[in-house]
């Protein structure tokens, strides 16, 4: 339960403070901001392509991670063999709608 709790807060730790200078890179991707979407205004954009590719696969990690998570705990409860595989089962049928976002409609 230690080890849960410590992951738990390891994790909301940093997906704050991921999510936070993500944001914060999405907002200032260009100086001056309308440069973003007015391509002719002077000034400089970072790599758009590589930021939303870097925050896909973070993104794609921690839903792995979170869905992750319960399974020592799952498999450690005093129940028999089969409902913990069907518990389990459900966390990964859970786990396989992840990818479909990236795949149907990529940056």
């Amino acid at each position: 339960k230690k080890h849960f709790v410590a992951s738990l807060k390891v994790l909301v730790g940093f997906s704050s403070i991921y999510y936070i200078i993500i944001t914060l890179l999405k907002i200032f991707i260009c100086t001056p901001i309308p440069k973003i979407w007015v391509h002719n205004l002077p000034g400089k954009c970072l790599n758009s392509n590589a930021i939303f590719i870097a925050d896909c696969v973070i993104f794609l990690v921690t839903d792995f991670v979170i869905l992750s998570l319960p399974l020592p705990v799952i498999w450690g409860l005093q129940m028999p063999v089969r409902h913990k595989i069907n518990s389990s089962f459900a966390l990964v049928i859970g786990a396989m709608h992840v990818p479909y976002p990236y795949i149907l409609h990529p940056h």
